[in-house]
Formats: structure tokens, sequence, C-alpha cells
């Protein structure tokens, strides 16, 4: 690691300095440790400074403390939200720790050649130069993609055809001929085979000319002309929203785009990398860099992960209980929460799991579900793809659960590989002996893979498998119970997991229907969790109610906490911008909760 952030820093301003080079030591290594270690031995004299990227705010303050902790004063400083920190201070902090989200949003900026537009420039400064070593700890989210459904189009554009001033109405013009074009796109190709749209199909288009409709919004109120009230909240919703569609129609009409279908819906789509310029390099920590795709499509600008040492970590007191024939997409465990859940927990009761510390990965609308069952267990931790990795909390559980994987729609995967390496041809999206790149016999399957196998080993690895107990690289005595499809995404998925954890004793597992669910409690805290998951918009209480399954005596629980709420419960519905309202009077009454986008 030291060897590493030396040579990036001795390549400063040299061009093997702004390639990204990639470290990827295993979990429970100390890389978080060895680079606050580096970190704190820098002299005052020495005048580098240090960019470090982390995923969470918490994440973010504990590093600085911990460096300067071992450095005896204060050298470090967390930015985010929730600190105060001077433009000045910033810039005079031998070493800066941000988040990923601060670090993506700045790169986003820079990409639309808007870098006023975030701190992009204040997180780079040093004194009167630059910061020389970037750390990025874990993989960012580098693709940016933009989607558009073809009834967002239509409804964008009879939304905005009303009273447009003459800037507004070419611009409006240019969306129609957008929309006739993705019509015809449809009747042509009805049933929505993916495609490479021609570039001739929207070369007369300026996709420039939207940026007027984009500003007007702001001064509109959608709220009066579609729902016929004032409704502040709902019409700031509605101007993100129809902002954000815009954006991707002209993302579309700049670039290369995909044409395909995803579940009864025409879809088209783009996407480009959001990468540091080629004058800033950066060292990213990776523990599943080995298994992530993305850094093998990007040969000019990052190096291949650094080579290791391979037994630095033993799993061997780690087992893994395989369980295959599995149906584990968000919409179908969505759907059938209920039974799922509770085969789920019938067997995991037999297994005698009761008696121990268990965290269960799964879906974000699953994870109310699953705390009903939550006084079964000695702890139950619960927690959804997305809010996973860096998280720290579990790491004495001694088991985990995989329940649910978490897929990317068939686009992303053709984005990735487009954005990367440039538009491919139509054959390539059909045929699979066409997308043979480098040693991948076909890459889109690989990068589907890579995006499971990083997850979920990121998943297993937050409980005390993650921790090392001795000299060898054991870690305490624990369990993995993974749910895998029959295929052979599921093949390839658990050959990466067995590549990544050396000595796993992996053994088979046979997941059965519950005969008889285990009793459910916990409803009040389900419930919360059903609205703090909940996505922008509004939902009923009959939507959750059938969605957690509650009969009548848990419902009656429920609606009574809403007339008189207990200390607390207010205060969580605030935090996640979640409010409600009663609707008609006894037996016509409803109660409807909104959440306002984040």
């Amino acid at each position: 690691m030291c060897l590493t952030f030396n040579e990036q820093i001795s390549s400063f301003g040299k061009p093997e300095g702004q390639r990204i080079k990639v470290l990827p030591p295993q979990t429970g290594t100390g890389k978080s440790q060895g680079l606050a270690v580096y970190c704190s031995c820098l002299s005052e004299g020495d005048n580098l400074g240090v960019l470090i990227v982390v995923r969470l705010k918490e994440q973010a303050n504990d590093t600085a403390d911990t460096i300067n902790k071992l450095a005896g004063k204060t050298i470090a400083l967390a930015r985010h939200t929730d600190t105060s920190v001077t433009q000045e201070e910033l810039e005079q902090s031998p070493v800066v720790i941000i988040t990923h989200k601060a670090y993506e949003n700045g790169l986003d900026a820079v990409a639309r050649g808007e870098p006023e537009q975030s701190a992009w420039s204040q997180y780079h400064t040093f004194r009167d130069g630059q910061r020389q070593l970037v750390v990025i700890d874990e993989a960012l989210d580098l693709l940016q993609e933009s989607k558009v459904r073809l009834d967002q189009v239509r409804y964008l554009h009879a939304s905005l055809s009303t009273k447009n001033s003459p800037e507004e109405a070419s611009a409006l013009e240019t969306l129609g001929h957008f929309m006739t074009i993705y019509e015809a796109l449809t009747e042509a190709h009805p049933e929505g085979r993916e495609m490479v749209v021609s570039q001739n199909d929207l070369k007369t288009l300026d996709p420039t000319s939207l940026t007027i409709l984009r500003q007007s919004l702001m001064s509109k109120r959608l709220d009066k002309a579609m729902l016929g009230r004032d409704d502040k909240k709902q019409n700031r919703q509605l101007i993100r929203l129809y902002s954000e569609i815009l954006k991707s129609v002209q993302a579309i009409m700049a670039s290369w785009r995909i044409y395909g279908t995803k579940g009864d819906q025409y879809w088209l789509s783009t996407a480009k990398l959001i990468l540091p310029d080629e004058g800033c390099g950066a060292v990213i920590l990776d523990a599943t860099a080995n298994e992530n795709v993305l850094y093998s499509l990007l040969p000019n600008r990052v190096d291949p992960p650094v080579k290791l040492p391979s037994n630095a970590r033993s799993y061997a007191n780690v087992t893994l209980h395989v369980s295959t024939g599995h149906r584990l997409g968000k919409n179908y465990l969505e759907d059938n929460a209920k039974k799922e859940v509770a085969s789920l927990m019938s067997d995991l009761k037999e297994s005698g799991l009761m008696d121990r510390k268990v965290l269960i990965c799964c879906h974000k609308s699953v994870e109310p579900v699953i705390k009903l069952y939550e006084h079964h267990f000695k702890a139950l931790g619960v927690a959804h793809w997305g809010a996973i990795d860096g998280r720290n909390g579990w790491s004495d559980y001694d088991c985990v659960v995989i329940f649910g994987l978490p897929y990317r729609d068939d686009f992303y995967s053709a984005n990735l590989f487009f954005a990367a390496q440039g538009p491919q041809p139509t054959d390539w999206l059909r045929q699979q002996d066409q997308r043979k790149w480098q040693d991948f016999k076909d890459v889109r399957q690989s990068i589907k893979v890579s995006n499971l196998s990083t997850s979920v080993i990121q998943g297993i690895n937050r409980v005390r498998c993650r921790r090392v107990v001795d000299s060898l690289g054991n870690c305490a005595s624990t369990d993995v119970y993974l749910l895998l499809p029959s295929d052979q995404t599921g093949r390839m998925l658990l050959k990466d997991i067995k590549d990544h954890m050396p000595s796993i004793v992996s053994t088979s597992w046979k997941l059965k229907a519950a005969r008889r669910a285990p009793k459910t409690s916990n409803h009040l805290e389900a419930f919360l969790t059903c609205l703090a998951n909940m996505p922008a918009g509004r939902k009923s209480f009959s939507d959750i109610k059938q969605q957690l399954g509650l009969d009548r005596s848990a419902s009656d629980f429920i609606r009574r906490k809403l007339s008189n709420p207990p200390e607390g419960f207010m205060d969580r519905l605030t935090v996640h911008q979640v409010s409600y309202e009663a609707t008609g009077v006894k037996r016509g009454s409803q109660i409807w909760f909104e959440k306002i986008p984040a």
C-alpha cells in the first residue's frame, strides 16, 4: 500500500501520475487502518496534500478521528453536509475526507463543463498547489445512464404544450419531433427486441434547444395545470421529474442509443462514464477489484489491479450453505414477499438459528416483511442492497443470509460496455458469440455477474468473517446461507465467491416451503421501515397492509398508533420526509402517506 501511494505521489504531474491505480486488499487485512497510519506519518514539510473519498459520512468522521489520533494533532478534516468547514480550512488541511456522493457530484459537474457548480476545485486545492494523492475507498459508481420511456415523452410533451414563449415553442417542436421518431421506431419494431438506433434517425435534432424548456420549468405551476390544485410540494416534485426526463432526452439525442423493452414499456437509453479529468490520477482501494469487470474496460485510464499475496486471508471457518433453483429478482420477491419470507424464516428456525445473530441482505421492498420476524432471533439485522457496502454495524454477527440478488436491468451491461469501448452493432446486443472480448467469452454476461459478485461478497463480509482472529488470517466461525438461481449466472456467482474467499467450506442446502409460518410481531417497526423505504409519491394504508400481510388485529394496532403517536414516531416520519393524512369518515375513510423526493 505504501509503495503504491509513494509511486502515485512521485509521479504527480507526469503522464503515469494521471492514471488510476487499483489495490485489492482483502476484507479484514487493515486497508483503512493502513491508510490512516500512512497519512499520520506525513510531515509538515512534505507539503503533499491528500484527498480521501469514503462511502459514508460516518466513515469520513471516523477516518479523520483515527488519523488525528495517530498523528497526535489535527491534520485531517471531514467535509460533508453535517460538518462546518470553511474553504480556507479545507485548502489548508493536509488531509481532507469527503464522501463518494460528493466526489461523484463533482465528477458529474466537470463532465458537464460546469465545475463551478460543485466544490471539485476546493477538494483538490492544497495551499498554493494541488493535492498530490487521491485515495478512493471502494469502487465509485462511474456510469451515468440516461433512459426514457415512450409514455414519459408523450406525457411530458402534452403537459408542456400550453402558454409557451416563442423560444419554448421552438424547443417543444424539437421534443415533438423526438416523440414522432420514437413512435415510428416502436411501430416498426413492436416486439421491442434490442437494437442500436441509427445515428441518422436523430441527427437533425439539436439537444441543446431543450435547455430552454428545462429552465422554464422553474417558473411553471404544474400542480395547478395538471392537478387542478395549489400544491407547491407536488409542484417541486413534478418540476424535478420533468427536468430529469428532459436531461435524459437531451443525452439520448446527443449520443448513441439503445432501443428495447423493460417490462411492458418501450425504452431508449444511452450512458457515459464520469471519470476524473486526465490530469487527475487516483488510487482505488477495492476489496472486490478482481471481480469487478469495470477496471478491465478502461485500459487507457486504469492500471490492472495490483497483485497482492493470496494467502493474507483464510475462510476455512466459514461454511457456505447453498440452495439453488430460486427466483431472486426484486419484482418476484416483492410480489411474493409474504410467502417467500415465511418459508425462509421457517427453514432458519428448523436449522437452529434462533439463538444466533443473523444479518439478512435483501431487496428494499422486502426488508419490512423480514422485520416482522425479528423476535425469533437473538438479534436480527436487515439490510437492503444499495445500503450495505461500507457499513460495519454487524461485525459481531455470526450468520448472514443472502435473500434476493441485486440484478441490474439488461440495459446496464450494454450501456457500460458501450460507454467504455464505444457503441457496438446490433448483433453485439443479440448474439452471444459476438461478445467475446479479451479473456471474456461473453463480456456482457461477465459484467452482469460482476455486479452481483461485488455486491454479494460485500454483503457476506459485513458479518464477523471480516475480522481476522489469528496470524493465519482466519476468522471466527461463521455461517453463510446463499440462495441462487439454477443458471449460468448462479454458477458464475458461486465461483466468484469461492475464489474471493479461499478455503471457504461449501455445502448444499435445500430451502423448503413453509408448512406453517412462524408467528409475526414487531408490526410497528415493520410498518415504519416500509414508510422509510417507500419511493417518492403517495401510498395508501391498504397497500402497506397488503404488502406486509397484516391481519385485522395488527392493522387496528397500527391505526391506534397513528391516532395517538408514541414518542419518536413522528420524528421517524420527518427524517424520511413522510407525511400522512386521513380522508373520508368511518368505513369510507382512508389513510394516505406521501414521501417527498430527497
